[in-house]
């Protein structure tokens, strides 16, 4: 990760963007916990990290920064204007 906080920046407005392109889409609901394995979602920290622009392999993250890029994307995909 390059600058960690522009990087977390950066991988919050992907999850707003994710979140505005399923309400655009005809989502409703946000979905509870998108990195649940119940979800058919299946998205991955690798994913976050890729929407995001960011050049780093999610694995190689320590524990409290694959926290962070998962919170800050949950962050920004919950912010989005949800229709319900």
């Amino acid at each position: 990760m390059f600058s960690y906080y522009d990087d977390l920046n950066q991988i919050k407005a992907a999850g707003l963007e994710y979140a505005t392109n399923g309400i655009a889409a005809g989502e409703t609901d946000p979905i509870e916990s998108p990195f649940s394995g119940e979800w058919a979602v299946g998205l991955t920290g690798q994913d976050v990290l890729d929407a995001a622009g960011i050049d780093a392999t999610f694995n190689e993250l320590e524990d409290f920064e694959q926290t962070d890029v998962l919170d800050y994307w949950e962050d920004g995909y919950n912010s989005a204007s949800w229709p319900m």
